[in-house]
């Protein structure tokens, strides 16, 4: 294990302690910062084109999927190009 980082009289500095409370203070905050993700809802969003491809995509991969994991999948059409190219024009991206 590495020393902890000591000023030329041999003591450890005011500024290191402080660096090393925040680290720790962090290290120890971090689980609350996580945890809220685990209690969002059981959903995906996936575009899907739609059509017979987009009917076999569901047979093959999202309902083996949902019944697997018990997280649903929504599918949603793709985004509009002209849409995209009317926001990128205006600097108004969503």
């Amino acid at each position: 294990m590495s020393e902890l980082p000591k000023n030329a009289k041999g003591k450890i500095s005011r500024r290191n302690a402080l660096k090393i409370t925040a680290a720790a203070g962090s290290m120890l905050a971090l689980p609350a910062y996580i945890r809220p993700a685990w209690a969002q809802s059981k959903s995906l969003v996936v575009v899907n084109s739609g059509g017979t491809m987009g009917d076999a995509r569901r047979a093959a991969l999202y309902d083996p999927f949902t019944a697997a994991t018990g997280i649903e999948i929504i599918t949603v059409s793709g985004p509009e190009l002209a849409k995209i190219k009317i926001q990128v024009q205006q600097g108004d991206v969503e």
